[in-house]
């Protein structure tokens, strides 16, 4: 690769070291402490911060205040968050335990 288009040393997008990649284990730690999650738990977790990364968006890039904006989880989040998870699972990086 010619030495133009190589990033700096130091770059803030060079990848992470795989041990620090996600890992399913990572995403239990936000959930309540020694609970194992399902999964209708995250898929919840995971659109209330589709919504909240929504909403201050909203506020950032079209002035809109928090207070005009619905501070509840949409179906798009929820369709969003449903979609994120069941490509965690097909790549395997998350499992859920049968109950």
């Amino acid at each position: 690769m010619p030495r133009s288009l190589r990033r700096p040393v130091g770059s803030w997008r060079r990848r992470r070291p795989k041990r620090e990649r996600f890992q399913g284990a990572r995403l239990r730690k936000l959930m309540e402490p020694g609970a194992e999650p399902t999964r209708g738990e995250v898929v919840a977790k995971l659109a209330e911060v589709s919504h909240e990364t929504w909403m201050r968006q909203k506020e950032r890039d079209q002035g809109v205040p928090r207070s005009e904006l619905d501070p509840h989880p949409t179906d798009h989040d929820r369709e969003r968050a449903e979609d994120i998870v069941a490509e965690l699972e097909a790549l395997q990086l998350l499992r859920f335990s049968q109950r």
